[in-house]
């Protein structure tokens, strides 16, 4: 779909040229907001509260590797500046759950990783690893630094104001103000506990919509961002799972419906002839190099775990993949600085960081999801009693661990096929919360 963005863009780039902005603009603010729902949703308390400190390091440590490797030599490659450089940085440091979730649950089919419980942690990790990349670190550079937000209006430090008070008080103001709708939405959101799960769906898609529109509007899009994960995390834990992997499957839907529109709109704002002709070259260099510090960062923030060498390579190899995240925030700056004036000196910028945002998706989606299907089996012990290895390795997504421990052995052993299921449909559940499978993002790099 990216390809054929960007062939339709330069092919007709005088008629797709004049699309409405506000259009554009809309369809990125409804693709943030489904992604921060698909992020929230899928990030379960009890696993994160189970390994904490694991799922903590590897999701803060590889990404802020990355980026601060990226923003270097963005700095010095490009002459870019530190503000943007992070920006550019963190986008593209987001690993695709639509490239990883569909991967692991195919493993996981198979019986690979179970004991050692890898899985269940990349998917925990994953998912904060997005929620950090989109509500925190890449809103907080475009957000307080740059205050453009997606279609705020607002000086910033960087564009010119000398409205000290604003700028100092933003960031609290984005936090705080995040957190506080998260909560409010959170409460409203239990309230709906008894509702049918499609129109709790479309409720909660509207609402989360609505307030990344009023936050992008009042230029403080970062309260938004946050407000949406919070709030959909705490709604995700008030309705529990079957009730929350059903919701899943509504927002699914809607984000089938607009990743055509989204990354056809990618690729149409990619315009050969504005590029300086080793702008791809250096773009690709710097995501190789970036890459390969991620690989070693997860690598090293897995040490402490009891995973053998190769589950440590497993773990870096399955935070390769880019996709989703860059291609809703890639091109934020560039459409920004090619809708107003007042922002035309950072088009340069702006394409850089959407020509990184399109070849980290190029590069990383179908050469990581390769990458998983062939390793995986070589790297992760298969076990050899699924059911009894499973049982123990996912012992903190069960509702009761106890009751399922006072069931005897051999009724076990007569119930094993019926927990597998369980457990298979628990994943194909997670799988719904990012439902662009790997085929769909083949067709997204190709």
């Amino acid at each position: 779909m990216i390809l054929g963005g960007i062939l339709v863009g330069n092919l007709l780039h005088s008629t797709v040229s004049s699309l409405d902005k506000a259009v554009a603009l809309q369809i990125r603010n409804i693709s943030i907001a489904v992604i921060l729902m698909k992020a929230g949703l899928g990030l379960d308390v009890q696993k994160l509260k189970a390994s904490s400190a694991g799922i903590l390091r590897l999701s803060i440590i590889p990404q802020a590797l990355e980026a601060s490797a990226i923003a270097v030599l963005s700095y010095l490659i490009f002459d870019m500046s530190w503000a943007f450089g992070y920006a550019m940085g963190f986008m593209i440091a987001a690993v695709s759950p639509a490239v990883l979730i569909p991967c692991l649950s195919e493993l996981i089919r198979e019986g690979y990783g179970l004991g050692s419980g890898i899985p269940s942690i990349l998917m925990a990790a994953n998912s904060l690893d997005n929620v950090i990349a989109i509500a925190c670190n890449f809103n907080l550079v475009f957000g307080v630094l740059l205050n453009i937000g997606l279609g705020g209006s607002g000086d910033s430090l960087i564009f010119g104001d000398n409205n000290t008070v604003y700028y100092t008080s933003i960031g609290p103001i984005i936090v705080f103000g995040g957190i506080i709708a998260g909560l409010i939405l959170g409460k409203f959101y239990s309230l709906l506990v008894k509702l049918n799960d499609w129109i709790k769906g479309i409720i909660t898609a509207l609402v989360s919509y609505g307030l990344v529109f009023v936050a992008s509007y009042l230029s403080i899009s970062g309260l938004g961002y946050l407000g949406v994960v919070i709030s959909s995390t705490l709604a995700a834990a008030k309705w529990g799972k079957d009730s929350t992997a059903k919701v899943a499957r509504v927002i699914t839907l809607i984000w089938n419906v607009f990743q055509y529109a989204l990354f056809g709109l990618v690729g149409t704002t990619f315009y050969f002839p504005q590029l300086a002709g080793d702008t791809v070259g250096k773009c690709c260099a710097i995501i190789v190099a970036g890459s390969l510090v991620r690989i070693a960062a997860a690598y090293y923030s897995v040490s402490w775990c009891k995973l053998t060498n190769k589950e440590k390579g497993f773990v870096g190899i399955a935070w390769l993949p880019k996709a989703t995240i860059q291609a809703a925030l890639g091109g934020v700056l560039l459409a920004k600085a090619q809708s107003d004036d007042n922002y035309k000196q950072y088009k340069d910028d702006g394409l850089i960081i959407l020509t990184g945002s399109v070849f980290s998706i190029l590069l990383t989606a179908p050469i990581g999801s390769i990458l998983l299907t062939l390793f995986g089996p070589r790297l992760l012990q298969k076990s050899a009693n699924e059911f009894e290895t499973s049982k123990e390795a996912f012992a903190p997504l069960r509702e009761s661990e106890a009751s399922a421990q006072s069931i005897p052995i051999t009724r076990e052993k007569r119930m094993s096929e019926e927990y597998i299921e369980h457990k298979k449909y628990y994943y194909m559940s997670s799988e719904d919360l990012v439902r662009s499978d790997i085929d769909s993002m083949m067709r997204n790099s190709v």
